[in-house]
């Protein structure tokens, strides 16, 4: 029996003499449907899985004043993950590390200038929704921006959301006050009642987890959102002198994206077209329809859902164990992954029929229905061409030539009819990518054995390219390598 690439890439980690990793698994390694997941869980069968977290200083890693403040993980039995139950948690490892000098001078340059950046801040943003506002004024069907320009974010304030000190000791170890930050921000906040708090220096906190993970058979690493923890954990090991660790990781954020999303997208669109569903339906899957739905699509018009963690716990009605805490977040990580797999095995008939290679929907969608889409989306597009769209490319971004028009006529990003003709255009542009996937799909469906064998092939060239890589060095840890057998 042919294995499916989870289940060989679980077989290529090969005693793990090394834990964790630099590279995340690619999606497209990832089972087509959740029923193949599902057969690829027997392979946790025995074996323990590690679901691990971080809380840093920000999003900005690569600066010399980020780092890792918190190191959390727990050792799970794989086979606890499906059935009845609780999640068997083996072990935890829970660990926070000390403050850079680098870091703490960062902190006080931030301090020192907060009250600027605060109200340069709130002084652009005055002037853009004034601007906005203006427009919307002389021109009813105008849609109003959003500011794009996220408020500023301090350290400290990351502090005070992870719990990792009170504002009162980092004052003391800076000698110096924090002032972006509210008093009142932490008096909630769980993390701040853990008694004999211990701070490590990295290499000690690194050190201990490779240890932790060291596997008396094979372990498998888990996280939500991975690139991000990945690349964190890699930074502190170069930074401390230590060896990369080098073994993949899985990301259940695809897994949620994947697998999740797509039923939930289903059942939407048949809710939509018909309320009375609501009535009817499981309410474990109402309620995850309705907290994970954000909005729809503004081309596309399909509904889009959120696997943020905070919201699919919240979802799976998973008891909330004090969020940006590294610990607390991978218990949750661990249960709402058992609850979501115990619901999608609800759905035997979604979860086979729909991949998330297949971006046209279900395998059993029949010709005629395509034809039909088809036909829809050719008139939108010969609908939009009529009002003299659909010229070049466009290059769209500040410095950019912006977009051409059938004419030859350029239109600059700053000129006034560049909104205007991006409005037409980029639903143009979604149009004619969904028409082609629409063609594919159809040819798929009429000749089924050259559309598998063309899969086929893509994946044994995919495997051939990887093997030809297997030796090579590694690369920047600005991108994440990978090394996969099929």
């Amino acid at each position: 029996m042919k294995k499916n690439n989870f289940g060989l890439i679980m077989e290529s980690w090969r005693g793990f003499k090394n834990v964790l990793n630099e590279r995340t698994i690619p999606e497209k390694d990832y089972p087509r449907t959740f029923q193949e997941l599902q057969s690829a869980y027997k392979e946790f069968e025995g074996k323990t899985l590690i679901f691990f977290d971080t809380e840093t200083t920000g999003l900005e890693m690569e600066k010399k004043f980020s780092a890792i403040t918190q190191l959390a993980a727990i050792k799970v039995d794989g086979s606890s993950l499906l059935g009845e139950g609780d999640v068997a948690i083996k072990q935890k490892f829970d660990k926070r590390i000390t403050l850079s000098n680098t870091t703490a001078i960062e902190i006080l340059q931030q301090e020192k200038g907060w009250k600027f950046r605060l109200q340069k801040y709130n002084e652009e943003k005055e002037t853009f929704e004034k601007e906005e506002q203006n427009k919307k004024d002389l021109d009813s069907n105008y849609e109003m921006r959003k500011f794009f320009r996220p408020k500023p974010f301090s350290i400290a304030m990351a502090f005070s959301m992870t719990g990792y000190k009170t504002m009162q000791e980092l004052e003391d170890e800076l000698g110096s006050p924090v002032v972006s930050v509210e008093p009142s921000v932490e008096e909630n906040n769980p993390a701040y009642a853990e008694e004999n708090r211990t701070y490590l220096v990295p290499s000690e906190v690194l050190n201990g987890f490779v240890e932790f993970c060291s596997p008396t058979g094979k372990n498998i690493l888990i996280a939500q959102n991975a690139p991000f923890d990945v690349k964190y954990v890699n930074i502190a090991f170069r930074r401390a002198g230590l060896q990369v660790p080098d073994d993949f990781v899985v990301d259940t954020a695809v897994i949620f994206r994947k697998y999740l999303v797509p039923v939930l997208t289903k059942f939407k669109k048949e809710i939509d077209t018909n309320e009375e569903m609501k009535n009817t339906i499981d309410k474990d899957l109402l309620s995850a329809i309705e907290t994970l739905f954000t909005n729809y699509d503004r081309y596309t018009k399909e509904p889009k859902f959120t696997v943020s963690l905070g919201k699919v716990t919240k979802a799976f009605k998973v008891p909330d164990e004090g969020w940006h805490n590294a610990l607390a977040d991978v218990v949750m990580l661990a249960k709402v992954m058992k609850k979501i797999n115990n619901f999608l095995l609800k759905y035997p008939e979604e979860t086979s029929t729909i991949s998330y290679e297949d971006p046209m929907g279900p395998t059993t969608e029949s010709e005629a229905e395509i034809l039909k889409q088809i036909e829809e989306v050719e008139n939108e597009i010969n609908s939009l061409n009529a009002q003299g769209i659909g010229g070049d490319s466009p290059i769209d971004d500040p410095g950019g030539k912006g977009y051409t028009t059938k004419q030859g006529i350029v239109v600059r990003p700053d000129s006034s009819e560049y909104a205007e003709y991006a409005k037409t255009y980029e639903p143009l542009e979604a149009a004619q990518k969904k028409l082609t996937s629409l063609k594919a799909r159809l040819k798929d469906i009429r000749d089924p054995e050259t559309a598998e064998k063309n899969r086929q092939k893509r994946r044994e060239q995919d495997a051939a390219r990887r093997a030809a890589k297997k030796d090579t060095p590694p690369i920047s840890e600005s991108k994440i390598r990978i090394r996969i057998k099929r």
